[in-house]
């Protein structure tokens, strides 16, 4: 795992992963498949985890990464990431 090896191919997209776990996640969104509903609204998602963070952030309004420039808040470090060079980048 820590090898940097990735054995497991995706026959769809050719994407590679090191986990046989990772794989069969990834593969879910080749099939539409959503196993996760949430509980109080319609989304579903592929993984438990990704659940988890729309419940927190979606029906909770605790957000995990914040912006310093504004008041948006976000789940994930990525969409802070995002926000702020769309948002706030000089052009």
């Amino acid at each position: 795992m820590h090898s940097g090896e990735r054995p497991y191919r995706c026959s769809d997209c050719r994407k590679d992963f090191s986990v046989l776990s990772s794989l069969k996640n990834h593969q879910r969104l080749h099939i539409r498949q959503r196993p996760y509903p949430c509980p109080h609204c319609e989304y579903r998602c592929t993984q438990l985890g990704h659940l988890k963070m729309h419940v927190a952030s979606a029906h909770t309004g605790v957000f995990r990464h914040n912006c310093d420039l504004c008041d948006k808040g976000f789940h994930a470090p990525g969409l802070l990431r995002d926000h702020v060079q769309k948002k706030h980048q000089e052009t």
